[in-house]
């Protein structure tokens, strides 16, 4: 299904934070990520650009990864997959 995405629509996704429930409890809690600095987080992502009757959509997804042990510190599996900065 994402084949052609993941060969052909790679793109980066900016953000400054994300948001990973703890599922374990009820409501889940919501816990926060952010880079130390508070600079900015870009995440892998691929892309679909498909013809509508009003022009086009654009939709997009998070690739995500095994979980770190920050991450799997708060029961979950797998997070969104960090570029790391260019240096």
């Amino acid at each position: 299904m994402f084949a052609d995405s993941l060969k052909h629509h790679r793109c980066l996704i900016p953000c400054n934070e994300f948001y990973e429930p703890d599922k374990t409890t009820k409501p889940s809690r919501q816990y926060y990520f952010h880079r130390h600095d508070d600079g900015l987080l870009a995440m892998a992502g691929i892309y679909t650009i498909n013809p509508t009757d009003n022009g086009i959509a654009i939709s997009c997804a998070i690739i995500t990864v095994p979980a770190n042990n920050t991450i799997q510190a708060i029961n979950h599996d797998r997070m969104p997959a960090p570029l790391p900065r260019k240096s």
